[in-house]
């Protein structure tokens, strides 16, 4: 009898009948939308929090007249490209294809165009899609294949997503 009456009084104390009213609601709400909050300020720094502003990612490009390789950030490419009014874009970007820059080296314009990194040996270079992006848009595909190790770039991402299966 007595263990009855100690165990209905701890039951009572622990209130674990889901009494407490509005008031505790609004504490377990607010509590959740704080971890929600503060999840999502996680994430957002840790995906694009860097100082550039391009989420860790930088673009690299090659020069076709004189060679000369360089680094921009996604931001940077933008603004390189953009033309004015509208923030059209420039010549060089036509969405959907590779875009090219002025080289910074040589001064020639729109011949910088983006290099590829190699899945394999994680080396960069110009792709045939990158050069000649009309073949691409048309639906013939080039090979892309890596000159430093003679990996096919898509074939690579194709056994990829095999395996994971």
């Amino acid at each position: 009898m007595l263990k009855t009456r100690l165990s209905n009084a701890v039951v009572s104390k622990l209130n674990l009948g889901g009494g407490g009213g509005r008031n505790m609601e609004y504490v377990f709400a607010g509590a959740l939308a704080l971890i929600i909050i503060s999840s999502l300020v996680l994430t957002i720094y840790h995906v694009g929090g860097d100082k550039t502003g391009s989420g860790g990612r930088i673009i690299r490009l090659e020069c076709q007249s004189c060679g000369h390789q360089f680094e921009l950030t996604p931001k940077e490419m933008m603004e390189k490209n953009s033309a004015g009014p509208g923030g059209m874009p420039a010549p060089g970007m036509v969405p959907g294809m590779a875009m090219s820059l002025d080289c910074p080296s040589c001064k020639i314009e729109s011949s910088a165009i983006p290099m590829t990194r190699c899945p394999a040996c994680e080396k960069y270079y110009v792709s045939e899609a990158s050069k000649y992006p009309e073949a691409y848009m048309s639906g013939q595909m080039p090979p892309d294949i890596c000159p430093h190790c003679n990996t096919d770039r898509i074939q690579w991402y194709h056994d990829k997503a095999k395996s994971r299966k």
